[in-house]
Parts: C-alpha cells; sequence; structure tokens
C-alpha cells in the first residue's frame, strides 16, 4: 500500500518521515495488522509509546517530532490532542496545555499511573481544574467528564502530599461553590463519589498545614452547603 509521507526535520538534522495522518488511519481501519504501525516510520515501533489519546509510536520518532518546532508539534499527528503519555512520565504537559486541554482528556491525564505517582504532576492538574472552575467556570462540564473520581483517586493517591491534599480541595470547593440548583448538583455528585471521607481524612494527617487545614474546611462548607433534604444528608455524612 502506499502512503503519502511528509519528510520532518528536526532540530538535531534527522530526517523523520511523517506518514499523512488520515491516509494512515483509513489505512489501520483497513487492516488490522497495522494498527500498530507508527506513523513516522511505518514500522511497528522498537521502542513503543502509546499517548493518551490511544495511538502507538516508536519513541524516538515521536520526540523527534515534538522538537522539531513544527506548528501542531505537541499534539497528536492522528487526531490533533496534546500529545501525553499513558503508564510512566514522557511528555509533560504544560500549564498552558492544562489549561486548554479537553475536560476528557485532562480527566485521562489524572488517572494516568504517571500522575498517580507524581506529586508535581497531580498537584499541577489540580492547580488547572481550579483554575478553570472558579467563579462556576466549567464547572458542570468537567463533573460530566468525570473530574470528581479524578481528584478523589489523586487524593487517595498522595494522602501524605500536603500540596496535592490542598490543591485538591481548593478544586473540589471552586467545582462545589454557589447557591443555585447547578451547584447542589455537583455537591451531591461530589458527596456520592466519596470524596467526603478524604477530605476528612487529610484534615486529620495533616493536622500542622494550615493551608491543607483551610481548604479543607472550604471544600467541607462548599460540598455540605445547601438547604433541603440533600443538603441536610451532607452535612450529616461529614459528621459521621
Amino acid at each position: 500500500r502506499n502512503t503519502r509521507r511528509t519528510p520532518v526535520r528536526t532540530p538535531s538534522g534527522m530526517e523523520v518521515q511523517l506518514a499523512a495522518p488520515l491516509a494512515l488511519a483509513a489505512a489501520n481501519e483497513e487492516d488490522d495488522e497495522e494498527a500498530h504501525v507508527c506513523p513516522f516510520t511505518l514500522e511497528p515501533p522498537v521502542d513503543p509509546v502509546t499517548t493518551l489519546c490511544g495511538h502507538v509510536f516508536e519513541r524516538v520518532a515521536l520526540e523527534q517530532y515534538r522538537a522539531s518546532g513544527l506548528p501542531n508539534s505537541t499534539t497528536c499527528p492522528l487526531c490533533r490532542r496534546p500529545i501525553l503519555s499513558t503508564g510512566a512520565p514522557f511528555f509533560e504537559p504544560s500549564e498552558a496545555e492544562l489549561l486548554c486541554m479537553s475536560w476528557p482528556v485532562l480527566v485521562a491525564l489524572m488517572h494516568d499511573p504517571a500522575t498517580l505517582r507524581g506529586v508535581a504532576r497531580a498537584a499541577l492538574a489540580l492547580q488547572a481544574v481550579d483554575d478553570r472552575t472558579q467563579d462556576g467556570r466549567e464547572g458542570d462540564a468537567a463533573v460530566a467528564a468525570g473530574i470528581l473520581s479524578a481528584i478523589l483517586d489523586l487524593l487517595s493517591a498522595h494522602a501524605a502530599s500536603a500540596a496535592v491534599q490542598e490543591h485538591a480541595c481548593w478544586a473540589l470547593s471552586s467545582i462545589t461553590a454557589g447557591a443555585d440548583a447547578q451547584s447542589d448538583a455537583r455537591a451531591q455528585a461530589a458527596a456520592d463519589v466519596g470524596v467526603l471521607p478524604q477530605i476528612v481524612a487529610a484534615m486529620r494527617v495533616h493536622l500542622a498545614s494550615a493551608a491543607v487545614q483551610e481548604q479543607t474546611c472550604l471544600a467541607l462548607c462548599d460540598i455540605t452547603g445547601g438547604a433541603g433534604a440533600r443538603g441536610d444528608a451532607r452535612k450529616q455524612a461529614a459528621a459521621d
């Protein structure tokens, strides 16, 4: 099969042949055996890396593409989502990338084992969640994408990190703050996924951290706030 390639010359002078993404995608749909062919080399990867969007590349070729400075070189050449790896740190997302990536991609990043292992990566992702959901912005979209379970995962994985606990509770407070019906629904969703016990645990573990104590208290206030039976039930759950 003939697949058009576009040569990519990296700063080191090495030329990588980038297969036309649409042509390769069509080829993969037609032939299952090509499902794991690198779109740069058109060969099965020797040292494969899988991005969060699910595409497999030769690691060296992807590194060269990322370093090339070409337009869109920070995104997957097949689907144009941010290039992030699964299973181990590969291309760490910048703060700017975290602030503009779609919620499903950000949630996938937060569930990624590298984020569950890395305190700095977890804290940076949580800061982005907080920045994007303050004042009621993007809260509903974040919750719909599964952000609350992702925050719960990071609270559990980094229980000993004051920074992660602080930023996680800050993000929860931003998502659930408000007095309208939508805010109450987000607060209920947070309670339903089980964040209240984790917040209380953070308060107990980090007694000496004023920042953690402040943010856990704010998160508890926002999640347990609200009138009516649901609000009362959340308050009782926190008290229990």
